[in-house]
C-alpha cells in the first residue's frame, strides 16, 4: 500500500511540475516544442518535472511564510496543485515504455525503502523542530538563539512543512525519494535513448559503480548515493550536482551551448544551493 501511495505521490508531483512548465511557456509565449522537449543533446526536460514542482513548492512556502503560517495555506495549496496537475496531464501520452519505467517501475522500487524506515537522528535534533515553527507561525527571525542547529535550515524545511497537514511523516521521506526517481529516469534516458557516447558511457559507469558499491565493503556507503532515513535529505543535493555536472561536461566536450541548457544548469545550481549551502560549489 505504501508503494502504491508513493507512485501516486510521485506522479502528482511529476504532472504538477509539467503543468508549471506548460504554464510558464504559455504565459511567456515561448515555443513549446523548441523548449519543452530537449535541454541539450537529446536530454529530455520531462525527466525533471518533479524537481520543478519541489522548487516551486519550497520557494512559494518560503515567500508566503513571511505573511502566514504554513498550516493556514496547506489546503489552498493542495487545491492549486491539483489544478496544475490536471493542466500538466493535458496532451500527455502515457502509452510508451519510458513512462512505465520512469513513473511506475522506478517509483515502485524506491518505494520499497519506506518499509521499516525510521527517523534520522538529525530529525529530532533540529529538522522537525524548525519545520514545526514554519508550520505553526509566520517567519520568526533569530530562532538560532533558541537552538544553533536551526541555522542549518534550508529549502527542504519549507518543502517538508508544506506536507505536515497530511499527518504522516512518511511523506517527508517521499520527497527524498523523488530525487532518486528523477536521477534513475535521467540515467535510463542517457543509456537507452541517447546516442551520445559520453552520456551513454557515463550512465553505464554510474550503474556499474552503484552495484559495486552496494555489494562492497560494509555493504555500500562508499561514495554512492544513500537512501537516507526520515528527516535527512542531503542526498538530493548530491544528485542535482551530479546531473548538472554530467550535462555541463557533455556541453563542454561537444562545444554545444544553448540558452535552454544554460538556463537549466542555472536552475539546478540555484536549487542545489537552496537545499544545502555547500551546493553553492
Amino acid at each position: 500500500m505504501t508503494i502504491a501511495i508513493f507512485i501516486l505521490f510521485y506522479n502528482l508531483i511529476f504532472f504538477s511540475g509539467r503543468g508549471l512548465v506548460r504554464l510558464f511557456l504559455k504565459i511567456f509565449k515561448l515555443n513549446k516544442n523548441n523548449f519543452e522537449l530537449q535541454i541539450s543533446n537529446n536530454i529530455s526536460l520531462e525527466n525533471f518535472n518533479a524537481l520543478f514542482y519541489l522548487f516551486f513548492l519550497g520557494n512559494s512556502m518560503f515567500i508566503l511564510n513571511f505573511l502566514f503560517p504554513i498550516k493556514n495555506l496547506s489546503l489552498i495549496f493542495y487545491g492549486i496543485t491539483i489544478i496544475i496537475c490536471i493542466f500538466g496531464f493535458k496532451n500527455f501520452k502515457i502509452n510508451n515504455l519510458n513512462f512505465i519505467i520512469s513513473n511506475l517501475i522506478f517509483p515502485s522500487l524506491m518505494g520499497i525503502s519506506s518499509y521499516g524506515i525510521r527517523f534520522h537522528y538529525d530529525s529530532g535534533a533540529y529538522h522537525l523542530g524548525i519545520q514545526n515553527w514554519i508550520y505553526e507561525s509566520k517567519i520568526i527571525f533569530g530562532l538560532i538563539n533558541l537552538d544553533p542547529y536551526y541555522s542549518y535550515a534550508s529549502l527542504n524545511e519549507y518543502i517538508s512543512a508544506g506536507l505536515w497537514s497530511l499527518n504522516n511523516y512518511i511523506f517527508l521521506h517521499f520527497t527524498h525519494l523523488v530525487f532518486f526517481v528523477v536521477f534513475y529516469s535521467f540515467v535510463n534516458e542517457i543509456i537507452i535513448q541517447n546516442k551520445n557516447l559520453f552520456l551513454k558511457n557515463t550512465g553505464i559507469f554510474i550503474l556499474i559503480y552503484s552495484i559495486i558499491d552496494n555489494f562492497g565493503i560494509n555493504g555500500g556507503s562508499n561514495g554512492y548515493f544513500q537512501v537516507q532515513t526520515i528527516g535527512k535529505q542531503d542526498t538530493g543535493v548530491g544528485i542535482i550536482i551530479v546531473i548538472a555536472l554530467i550535462i555541463f561536461l557533455n556541453d563542454v566536450i561537444n562545444s554545444n551551448y544553448t540558452k535552454k541548457g544554460l538556463t537549466f544548469l542555472t536552475f539546478l545550481s540555484l536549487f542545489a544551493f537552496q537545499l544545502k549551502i555547500t551546493g553553492g560549489l
